[in-house]
């Protein structure tokens, strides 16, 4: 599959294509989702919330208050906390160089996304990663591996 993800702000388009162009999944999200186009299996109660927070945990900042640090080896972390007691760490990859890890957990302290990513260079002042593994442990768990094929920054309106 190819997958299609346009962000604007906080708001987070998304779309699955077959690799013969056939739209799987098409939806947006700002504050509710909305599912513009799904055909079986991605039509399932729950699967397009679960994959916009999913684009959402990868290419947005975490909600929540950030408190940063610097390990032992002089690398920079940063944990994100809401309200909720859910918790966003950021983390330096020790073993893939300038890359990093991102781990979700929830408000009971279970771990409940982990993603690395992989291939990492600097594009127009962040951390861009070539490829990224996203893991949802649990018993319904699951684990989504992804390539950038290209990555465009748009213009705002007006320039």
């Amino acid at each position: 599959m190819i997958g299609v993800t346009v962000l604007n702000g906080r708001t987070v388009k998304c779309a699955l294509t077959s690799t013969e162009g056939m739209t799987l999944f098409e939806a947006r999200a700002d504050n509710t989702v909305e599912v513009l186009h799904a055909v079986p299996p991605f039509d399932k109660p729950g699967f397009a919330k679960g994959l916009l927070n999913d684009v959402r945990a990868i290419f947005l900042r975490p909600p929540g208050t950030p408190v940063c640090g610097t390990l032992a080896d002089g690398r920079r972390t940063c944990r994100f906390r809401q309200q909720d007691g859910k918790l966003t760490d950021i983390l330096p990859d020790p073993d893939a160089g300038k890359c990093f890890r991102i781990i979700t957990w929830s408000a009971d302290h279970r771990q409940t996304r982990i993603i690395t990513a992989k291939d990492c260079r600097l594009q127009n002042e962040y951390r861009q990663a070539r490829s990224l593994t996203l893991n949802s442990p649990g018993t319904k768990g699951y684990t989504l591996k992804m390539s950038l094929l290209q990555a465009e920054q748009l213009s705002p309106p007006g320039e």
